[in-house]
């Protein structure tokens, strides 16, 4: 931020107006870039907006700040550990930042057993970002009845250097039951799914990965509504150096 030409702006805005600058009303302030600049400027702002979340959003940006500027943060010992001058929303910011650590870690003690960190190919335990999971619905063939996964793409990426995809197995059958298809993340574009390949949903009727029967969009809506859909894990993203991981499932993560 520019202090001195901001002084210079305000100082301009005050002569051209004879004293009197104008009040700005913004009255559709959507994300309050208005707003907010009208205040860095110094200018008596008002802005409202019908949807909550940009109220919210304004609330943020225009009324906390400034109700807090030159404020010390109040998380305890925060303003004691930093014997400073707290300029503008610093304070404010310091707390959000204090405050938010502390609720990622109180979350942690309470539901991290549900979120477990996933080894990946040299041992190392990393982080997930998220679990990707595709409805299923029983093949209308009966003679195949696979859980057939409903997937518009296979791919998880297809950033340059850091493609992956899924590729479904089709297990055997097991004591009288239906094969199992189970999941596996292929890195890289080699042998990638296209075209008609690429997933098995399209206009709302899904393909069996199986015996490549077609499952009508009105067989599936009536399988939803008699016994529901079912949900399978069909990768994993994690976190690591360079950014996204993609990881086959794993029956513990399944099952957390």
């Amino acid at each position: 931020r520019d202090d001195k030409l901001l002084a210079e702006a305000r100082a301009e805005i005050l002569r051209s107006t004879s004293g009197s600058p104008p009040r700005i009303l913004d009255p559709f302030a959507g994300g309050g870039a208005i707003p907010l600049e009208a205040q860095r400027l110094g200018l008596e702002t008002e802005a409202s907006d019908l949807n909550p979340v940009a109220v919210l959003i304004n609330k943020a940006l225009i009324e906390l700040p400034a109700a807090c500027a030159g404020r010390p943060p109040v998380f305890p010992g925060l303003a004691e550990s930093q014997i400073r001058e707290w300029r503008g929303a610093e304070g404010l910011g310091a707390d959000v930042r204090a405050y938010g650590a502390w609720l990622r870690q109180e979350a942690a003690c309470a539901i991290s057993q549900h979120y477990p960190g996933i080894a990946r190919g040299d041992g190392t335990v990393v982080p997930v970002i998220a679990w990707i999971w595709a409805r299923t619905v029983r093949c209308p063939n009966p003679i195949c009845a696979i859980e057939m996964p409903l997937v518009r793409s296979w791919w998880l990426g297809k950033k340059k250097g850091n493609e992956a995809y899924v590729r479904p197995v089709i297990g055997k059958p097991d004591a009288g039951r239906p094969a199992r298809v189970e999941f596996e993340v292929i890195r890289g574009n080699a042998g990638g799914p296209s075209g008609s390949l690429d997933g098995t949903v399209d206009r709302g009727h899904g393909r069996c990965v199986s015996c490549g029967g077609v499952a009508s969009n009105e067989y599936i809506r009536a399988q939803a509504n008699a016994v529901g859909l079912g949900a399978r894990l069909i990768g994993i993203v994690a976190a690591s150096g360079r950014g996204r991981e993609y990881l086959s499932p794993t029956a513990e993560h399944e099952a957390a």
